[in-house]
């Protein structure tokens, strides 16, 4: 895997704290989380009003997802 332009030693830092690992990125994987991600969201919208708690765990969850997809594309994977 190539270096990022951006954040390089902060990501090939991680790495080696075993903080992410690499991986192969997987297009299946990344759309199955953002799918997933954007069912959460929906779901904390409607919930929202009257579970305000459960809608900010389905948010959190989401933004979880979507990190997870970005780095999955990336070919990284969060261990922690």
């Amino acid at each position: 895997m190539g270096r990022w332009a951006k954040g390089a030693e902060r990501v090939t830092a991680l790495i080696e704290a075993r903080h992410l690992q690499r991986v192969v990125g997987d297009p299946d994987t990344v759309t199955a989380l953002l799918t997933s991600a954007r069912r959460h969201v929906a779901s904390a919208q409607v919930t929202a009003e009257d579970d305000p708690e459960a809608a900010y765990s389905l948010a959190y969850d989401a933004a979880r997802k979507t990190a997870t997809a970005l780095l999955n594309r990336q070919g990284l994977r969060p261990t922690t």
